[in-house]
């Protein structure tokens, strides 16, 4: 499925967003069950610019406050 012009300006403003902490990587999808609403994924190359990262929580983007998580995965 190809993506929405509207994902793909999303994609871009979330980079712009959190690309103020460091490089980042952004992995957008959208959920059936609650409406076809996006989320992403953003992984950053050094961990010091994720951690500074959590301070954008509540940025507003495409008129949207920003929710942010740690991942929950077990790294080694």
């Amino acid at each position: 499925m190809a993506a929405k012009k509207s994902d793909i300006e999303l994609e871009a403003a979330l980079t712009q967003v959190m690309g103020v902490y460091g490089t980042v990587h952004i992995i957008m999808n959208r959920d059936e069950n609650k409406g076809n609403m996006p989320y992403a994924w953003c992984q950053f190359t050094k961990k010091e610019h994720a951690e500074k990262a959590l301070g954008a929580a509540g940025a507003i983007v495409h008129e949207r406050p920003l929710r942010i998580e740690r991942a929950k995965a077990n790294r080694k």
